[in-house]
């Protein structure tokens, strides 16, 4: 896969009750910081979603609302049971299958690459990585932090969220916006 730095990219993030907090706030953040325009879509009907440890967040809209909308990355958020949710909904399935199909960014992070993304063959590559507790549930597990094969990139989890979103901002904006959004998180990469 080719990337070419975009000037305007979009993103979405889809949510659910039982989405990892940590790591939804964490991409969304990093990502805003890369200028991409991220959606946060809920996936429970409902904009208002409890989070895995009990915190609320706002979502944008509802994904029936970006069923038709292109996005340049659609990147899922882990924790239980949200990832479970996101693998039940049939338009972001859809989605990211558009997504796979069109060589377009897609990932997940934490349970999502075992939970979401394998179930619907949305999972390739000779490498991909998950939560370590989901390992024997992704074919061909890589203990790296971030996996990027083709168009789908993969993390392990909360801690990983900053390393991800900075290797997605990377993919979109390109190698020196990732960097200056590195500095100003005093991340080391």
């Amino acid at each position: 896969m080719t990337t070419a730095a975009t000037t305007n990219p979009t993103a979405l993030i889809p949510v659910a009750n039982g989405s990892e907090e940590i790591e939804t706030v964490c991409l969304q953040d990093v990502l805003v910081r890369g200028g991409v325009h991220v959606t946060l879509a809920s996936v429970s009907g409902e904009k208002l979603v409890k989070m895995s440890r009990g915190l609320q967040v706002q979502a944008d809209t509802v994904i029936e609302e970006c069923a038709t909308s292109a996005f340049d990355l659609i990147v899922l958020p882990g924790g239980l049971p949200g990832a479970n949710h996101l693998r039940d909904c049939p338009v972001l399935i859809d989605m990211l299958r558009r997504q796979k199909e069109s060589g377009k960014l897609y990932g997940a992070i934490c349970a999502s690459p075992a939970v979401v993304l394998h179930p619907h063959n949305l999972l390739i590559g000779p490498n991909a990585t998950a939560y370590p507790a989901f390992a024997d549930k992704v074919p061909s597990y890589s203990s790296q932090r971030v996996v990027v094969h083709d168009n789908c990139i993969t993390s392990q989890g909360p801690a990983t969220a900053m390393e991800m979103g900075i290797e997605l901002v990377r993919l979109l904006r390109g190698d020196e916006v990732a960097k200056t959004v590195a500095a100003g998180l005093l991340f080391a990469c």
